[in-house]
């Protein structure tokens, strides 16, 4: 409903102000809709990070039980917007069955693989993954060596706020390999310890190590909080809504399962403009004319604000013969005029080049002529 929406305005003032109509700006911010999450994980880390009082109000946490793991499996659509999954579950076909049914409907997956076995190793060779037996590092552990902070899930990381990246270290971990997939974190020795899939209709992070003291010191570091939001936000993948638009701009919505539904989008300047959803629920309706916030609805109730405000661009000045001063501003002062004198080169030549063509033409008709002279004399004789 749009009484869920943040909305405001911000106007600035200055002088002069050629154009004061475009010195207000309009914002509509839609409530914030907490991603559903299905959590399949043993380790205490991980519970404790997704448990319902730290993580109310961004993420709905179930943890699933065997009973609904089977259900979710053969349901047609999945009720998860992502999954977090660790190996050893994999081990059940339901399990298999529930992570390629999210993926397949665009959902998003997050994998740690603490353990690896025959059924585990089978299900990576499916997005092109292998490896062997985990890797342990000396001393304190192995430390980052290259990191994608222009990736979604590690760009905070290059703020000093969000943590230092450097400081976590990896006692172990499962040196993957993979051939459709990024590599987005590598240990010291190069080894890669995050990957992300391609060729999936959804997003799955992959994680070469378990979240747990025994493989890493990240989880009682301050920055996996904010780290394990980072990546489900990634691989939720919730879709964006259009929410700031110019002055007569096409506004895209999409209504699943309304197809055919009529909405409708108030217009102060004329009668409301209204769109049917197709068959894919999809409406696609014209932004009024006048900045403004705007309610898009589907004739009961509210579905959204629209925010309509002057495009940066705008620059339409229109001076009327009654305003002399503006037109002044627009004439060139004490313009140089072009001599007759200066002109006459650019004649000269023309006459030039004419004459040459004139003569050009007369001396292929004498030419033609005495050709044909030539002919006439020799069939004579």
């Amino acid at each position: 409903a749009s009484r869920d929406w943040v909305r405001g305005e911000v106007t600035l003032e200055g002088a002069p102000d050629a154009l004061p109509e475009d010195n207000r700006s309009f914002f509509a911010v839609p409530p914030l809709v907490p991603g559903k999450i299905g959590l399949l994980a043993r380790s205490p880390y991980l519970r404790a990070s997704l448990d319902p009082e730290i993580s109310a109000g961004i993420w709905d946490v179930t943890r699933l039980s065997p009973e609904e793991i089977r259900a979710e499996a053969q349901a047609a659509h999945p009720r998860f917007d992502a999954l977090a999954v660790e190996s050893d579950y994999l081990q059940s076909a339901d399990v298999r069955a529930l992570v390629l049914q999210h993926l397949n409907n665009g959902c998003g997956v997050l994998l740690f693989i603490s353990r690896t076995t025959p059924l585990v190793e089978g299900f990576l060779r499916t997005f092109g993954f292998s490896g062997g037996k985990a890797s342990a590092a000396p001393g304190e552990g192995a430390a980052v060596r290259y990191a994608a902070l222009q990736h979604p899930a590690l760009a905070d990381f290059a703020r000093p706020d969000f943590g230092d990246l450097l400081a976590v270290r990896w006692k172990k971990w499962l040196p993957l390999t993979a051939e459709r997939a990024d590599a987005l974190l590598f240990a010291d020795g190069g080894d890669p310890l995050i990957f992300e899939t391609r060729g999936t209709k959804g997003r799955m992070l992959v994680f070469g190590f378990g979240i747990d003291p025994d493989w890493t010191n990240w989880p009682v570091r301050p920055g996996f909080l904010p780290f394990l939001d980072a990546c489900l936000t990634h691989v939720r993948a919730a879709p964006e809504v259009q929410t700031s638009v110019e002055p007569g701009e096409i506004i895209y919505r999409e209504f699943p399962g309304r197809a055919g539904a009529e909405f409708t989008i108030g217009s102060p300047s004329g009668p409301p403009r209204t769109a049917v959803a197709d068959e894919a629920g999809r409406v696609r309706i014209a932004a009024p004319d006048n900045p403004g916030i705007y309610d898009l609805t589907d004739g009961r109730d509210s579905q959204g604000l629209i925010s309509v405000s002057a495009s940066a661009k705008e620059s339409e000045l229109d001076y009327l013969e009654d305003t002399p001063a503006a037109l002044a501003a627009w004439t060139v002062q004490n313009a140089p005029k072009v001599s007759r004198a200066a002109s006459a080169p650019v004649v000269s030549d023309w006459l030039e080049q004419t004459l040459w063509w004139w003569l050009l033409l007369v001396g292929a008709v004498f030419l033609l002529a005495e050709t044909l002279w030539t002919n006439l004399r020799e069939d004579a004789v």
